[in-house]
């Protein structure tokens, strides 16, 4: 993920199907949006995914009711988005994404916002492909000072582990000991969506 500073995170972000249902599952997704200078764009192939995935999801039920509030938009890609959308669906697998992150990383890379993604193999390609490109996550969003002075170091907190333990969000290397730590050992341990070692260990050193 392309390093930069966070005040660029204030132009805004487009976020992938995953970051969608993380900032729903954190219960916080409308005080996070209170930090951002614009509404959270969603691409039209992300919205169809969450639709499709409703008896996994409860978060394709609240999407209309956010768009309605002005919390998230629906945007489409025009000409210039789908070059780039093309480019990240047509290759081998390895090489390729899904219809909804490679929508969102195709909307950022044409509209000046943050690609707000939570998936592994997209934060490789963006780091291989769009090294200039601003990639941000959920956990970077909720550990940001703005989202703090928002939320209160407790809702901080809350907003994490229900965004682990109900929306199984992922969180980077780089970030892992720091939710750990914020989480405790016990709320740690609960968290499957954290790396196994990561939650032995903290049920250890408790």
């Amino acid at each position: 993920m392309a390093s930069r500073d966070r005040a660029e995170l204030r132009r805004g972000v487009v976020a992938d199907a995953s970051a969608v249902i993380n900032l729903v599952a954190s219960g916080a997704v409308l005080k996070i949006s209170s930090v951002l200078p614009a509404p959270i764009r969603v691409v039209t192939a992300v919205a169809l995914e969450l639709e499709s995935g409703r008896s996994r999801w409860t978060t394709s039920a609240h999407l209309a009711d956010l768009a309605a509030a002005g919390i998230i938009e629906i945007v489409d890609l025009d000409d210039e988005a789908l070059r780039h959308f093309e480019a990240l669906v047509i290759g081998t697998a390895a090489e390729t994404l899904d219809d909804g992150e490679a929508a969102t990383i195709a909307y950022a890379l044409t509209s000046d916002l943050e690609a707000l993604i939570d998936e592994r193999k997209a934060w490789r390609i963006c780091g291989e492909r769009y090294a200039a490109l601003a990639v941000t996550t959920t956990v970077e969003l909720l550990l940001d000072p703005a989202t703090e002075a928002e939320l209160g170091p407790d809702g901080v907190v809350d907003a994490l582990f229900r965004a682990l333990s109900c929306g199984r969000m992922r969180v980077p290397p780089p970030q892992l000991e720091r939710v750990v730590r914020i989480l405790g050992t016990e709320r740690a341990a609960l968290c499957h969506s954290l790396p196994i070692h990561a939650r032995i260990g903290s049920a250890r050193r408790s």
